[in-house]
C-alpha cells in the first residue's frame, strides 16, 4: 500500500490514484489482450502525470443457477479505493450488463461519493482526461477554504451534476427507456440542473449531449 501523498507540497496530480477493475467473459477468462492493453494505458497515463495505480482486480463470470454470480473482486476493488482515495476504472467485457450484482456496488460506491470511471476501451486516454478533471475538482473541493478555490457550494454543484449524468449514462446502457430513467431520478430527489423534475424529454437531451460530446473526443 502506498502511504498518501501530501498534495500541497506536489504537483496537483502526482495526487491521482487509481484502481483498475476488469469483468471477464462467460468463459471465467478476461480477455488478456484487452485487459493488458488497459494496464499499458492506465500505466502509461500514471507514469506521465506521476499518479499511482494501486492495484488491477478481475471478476470471472461463471453462471449460478442461470444467473451471473457474485463480484467479490469488485467490493476488495472498492474498499481499497475507500482506503486510498483512488478512482476506480473498471473494463466491463463480456455479459457484465446482465449482473444487478456489479451495478448495485458501482451504484452504493457512487453513492459515498466514490470516484468511478467506465471504460469502454478505445477512448482510455480521453476518459482518464475527464478522471483527471474529475479528481482536479474533488481536490478543490476538500481545499475549499484556501485562497482562489472554488466555492464550496460551486464545487459541489459541479460533482453532484456530473454524478447524475454518469448514472443517467449507466441507466440507459442497463436498457432503461428515457421515461423510466426520469421516473428513477425523481424518486430519488435528484432534479434537473435548473432545478425542475426530471422528464422523458430532458432525460433524451442530456443523454444525446452526453453521447456527442463522447464522439467529438475520438
Amino acid at each position: 500500500m502506498h502511504a498518501k501523498q501530501n498534495t500541497s507540497s506536489v504537483p496537483l496530480f502526482s495526487a491521482m490514484r487509481f484502481v483498475l477493475y476488469i469483468r471477464g467473459q462467460l468463459d471465467c477468462r478476461p480477455s488478456p489482450t484487452a485487459a493488458n492493453e488497459q494496464r499499458k494505458y492506465l500505466r502509461e497515463f500514471a507514469d506521465t502525470e506521476r499518479a499511482t495505480v494501486e492495484g488491477t482486480f478481475s471478476d470471472p463470470i461463471p453462471e449460478v443457477d442461470g444467473h451471473l454470480g457474485p463480484v467479490p473482486e469488485l467490493h476488495k476493488a472498492i474498499e481499497l479505493c475507500r482506503e486510498t482515495d483512488a478512482t476506480l476504472v473498471y473494463l466491463p467485457m463480456g455479459a457484465w450488463r446482465r449482473n444487478p450484482l456489479f451495478f448495485q456496488a458501482i451504484r452504493d460506491f457512487k453513492a459515498e461519493g466514490g470516484n468511478v470511471l467506465r471504460q469502454p476501451s478505445k477512448t482510455f486516454h480521453a476518459e482518464l482526461e475527464k478522471a483527471k478533471k474529475a479528481f482536479c475538482i474533488y481536490v478543490q473541493r476538500k481545499k475549499s477554504g484556501r485562497k482562489g478555490g472554488l466555492g464550496k457550494r460551486r464545487q459541489s454543484t459541479i460533482y453532484i451534476k456530473q454524478n447524475i449524468i454518469d448514472q443517467l449514462v449507466d441507466l440507459r446502457e442497463q436498457g432503461l427507456t428515457f421515461a423510466r430513467i426520469a421516473e428513477t431520478l425523481n424518486a430519488e430527489a435528484k432534479t434537473t440542473f435548473s432545478g425542475k423534475p426530471w422528464t422523458q424529454d430532458t432525460v433524451r437531451k442530456v443523454y444525446r449531449a452526453q453521447q456527442r460530446a463522447a464522439k467529438a473526443k475520438r
